[in-house]
């Protein structure tokens, strides 16, 4: 079956607000090209430096700990979320390499600065399209009390889905189609430009917060090994399952970087943590419920959705306010900054439980230390190829 062709050029001019990035269409145009979506030159909305987190240091409270990872994320204006009948264990490592929608909404809104994913709430065993022997695509839907009129081609492929930006704003779509994409509706949600203060989000109290994790283990097998524990133990806390003001759970396709797993997403605010496992689950719903100013939970973080570079580190600088700075003075974990070729004192971990304590010059990598002193059984973040990753121990 042939899917139409890329969007084409001529619907630039049509949102005379905003000034719009041209670009090449990636396929002839035909009389049927879809009229490209408008894109805003700055992708992220500029505003007021500001937070509610820029409180007065408590008392006795400890600094945060050096970050395991960059303080800031791809730059997107906002999220859209498909919600999917199909549990993770049957995505395969791209989603859309299965799903035709996924993959020209993924092509279609990437030029517009939205980041899309997919996420699964527990409810439904479906499974993609699949290619038949024509070139069509199959039913998508495999459970026995389903709508029996699911989508059999691409073009009839749908979901429901929600585009959110940082400020909590969301769109909601009910049946996201390929039609979506040409529809006012999703073009004035993506002309929407979030107002207000940097890192406010009004009306927070009242929304419902959720935590998607990333499970997609297809993708990389430590997104499930730690991101599933975690699932299972944040539906085990008390607080996840009471009533309107509990914080929902939910699995989210890749996200954050397989190396920092297990990564969860928050909403409505956009932040991303990562390096979490099973055990942080109680202190995650707090945080997801309150996002309490000085909560340890911090240290996870990695950025916020929807804002860009700059705006980031003004957020993770009102973050450290919170905390007592850093003491310049100390040794071994201690230590938060030494001049290159300095000697320290660090420990590892074994595999075995067992504590070694070796010498290791600043600007080191943590893997060339281990190789030097002979320690055992490092594992590497990125598959253990001894030039691209470094170990990793909690």
């Amino acid at each position: 079956m042939l899917r139409p062709a890329r969007p084409t050029l001529g619907f630039l001019q049509a949102f005379q607000p905003f000034q719009v990035r041209s670009y090449r269409p990636s396929a002839p145009v035909t009389s049927s090209g879809r009229r490209p979506i408008a894109v805003p030159v700055d992708p992220v909305p500029q505003c007021e430096i500001s937070s509610p987190l820029d409180l007065a240091t408590p008392a006795g409270s400890e600094p945060l700990p050096p970050p395991p990872h960059a303080r800031s994320i791809a730059v997107r204006r906002s999220l859209l979320l498909f919600s999917l009948p199909i549990p993770p264990s049957s995505w395969p490592s791209h989603l859309e390499f299965a799903s035709p929608l996924l993959a020209e909404v993924g092509t279609v809104l990437k030029r517009a600065g939205v980041s899309v994913n997919a996420v699964y709430d527990g409810a439904g065993n479906a499974s993609f399209p699949s290619p038949t022997p024509e070139g069509g695509y199959s039913g998508t839907n495999t459970d026995a009390d389903a709508d029996t009129t699911a989508a059999t081609t691409p073009m009839g492929e749908a979901y429901p889905a929600t585009l959110h930006y940082a400020d909590g704003k969301r769109f909601d779509f009910p049946s996201f189609s390929e039609g979506t994409l040409d529809s006012p509706q999703l073009r004035r949600a993506l002309m929407y430009r979030p107002s207000g203060v940097l890192g406010e989000i009004p009306g927070e109290e009242g929304m419902q917060k959720q935590v998607l994790v990333c499970t997609h283990g297809a993708r990389d097998c430590r997104c499930a090994d730690y991101g599933s524990p975690l699932v299972t133990a944040l539906r085990d806390v008390e607080s996840v399952r009471v009533g309107p003001g509990g914080v929902v759970i939910r699995e989210i396709a890749h996200v954050g970087g397989h190396k920092w797993a297990a990564n969860a997403l928050l909403l409505p605010s956009l932040d991303l943590l990562s390096n979490l496992r099973a055990g942080d689950a109680a202190a995650l719903a707090a945080f997801a419920a309150r996002r309490e100013p000085t909560s340890a939970m911090w240290a996870h973080w990695r950025g916020r959705l929807g804002l860009d570079e700059a705006q980031q580190a003004k957020v993770w600088e009102g973050i450290q306010a919170n905390f007592a700075p850093a003491t310049a003075k100390g040794t071994g974990s201690e230590r938060t900054r030494g001049e290159r070729g300095e000697r320290v004192s660090l420990a590892f971990r074994t595999f075995e439980g067992e504590v070694r304590r070796v010498d290791a010059r600043v600007g080191d990598s943590l893997l060339s230390v281990a190789h030097q002193n002979q320690l055992p059984a490092m594992e590497g973040t990125c598959g253990g190829n001894a030039g691209e990753c470094s170990p990793w121990k909690r």
